[in-house]
C-alpha cells in the first residue's frame, strides 16, 4: 500500500477545488460568450461603433464586441485606433489609442482600455452599427457661489 505524507495529501485535497472552481469559471464564461483576449492573428478587421464600442470580425464568422471601460472621447468622429502588442493578442486592459486625422502622430492620440469581449451574433453586430448605445453624458453639480474675501464692501481696508 502508498503511503502519501500528510502534506502531500493535504495539497491534492486544496487542489480538488481550485480545478473544480476553474471549470465552473470556464463554463460561465463560454454561457455568456465573453472573453478577456482575442488573438490577432485570427483578426481581420475592427468596425468603432461610437465611443464605447468597438466591433472586432474574425477570421471565419466570430465577431466580438469590446465595452472600453470607459468613454473614448474622439474614436466614434476619427473611427479608427491604433495599439501597440508583442504578446499576440488583444487583452482586456490593454489600451488602443485614437488616430487623429489632423496629425501624423501615430502613438499620440487619446489612450483608452478595452473591456471584456463578448461574442455576439452578425444580426446584432449589425444593430449595433445600425443604432449605437448613447455614451452617458456626464452632468457635474453645480457649483456654490464663492464668499467674498477680504476688506469692506466700500473698498476701504483701512481700520
Amino acid at each position: 500500500m502508498l503511503k502519501l505524507a500528510p502534506s502531500i495529501v493535504a495539497a491534492i485535497v486544496a487542489f480538488g477545488p481550485v480545478q473544480a472552481t476553474r471549470a465552473q469559471d470556464d463554463d460561465e464564461a463560454d454561457r455568456d460568450n465573453t472573453r478577456r483576449c482575442v488573438a490577432l492573428r485570427r483578426l481581420k478587421k475592427t468596425r468603432v461603433v461610437d465611443d464605447l464600442h468597438v466591433l472586432f470580425f474574425m477570421r471565419g464568422s466570430d465577431i466580438y464586441v469590446n465595452r472600453l471601460s470607459s468613454a473614448c472621447n474622439g474614436l466614434r468622429r476619427e473611427g479608427r485606433f491604433s495599439y501597440r502588442n508583442f504578446a499576440g493578442q488583444l487583452c482586456e486592459g490593454d489600451h488602443i489609442r485614437v488616430l487623429r486625422s489632423d496629425t501624423w502622430d501615430l502613438g499620440g492620440g487619446i489612450a483608452c482600455r478595452l473591456g471584456t469581449f463578448r461574442q455576439v451574433e452578425e444580426e446584432e453586430a449589425d444593430s449595433l452599427m445600425k443604432d449605437p448605445a448613447p455614451v452617458p453624458v456626464s452632468r457635474p453639480l453645480p457649483m456654490p457661489t464663492p464668499d467674498p474675501v477680504g476688506g469692506d464692501e466700500t473698498g476701504d481696508d483701512e481700520e
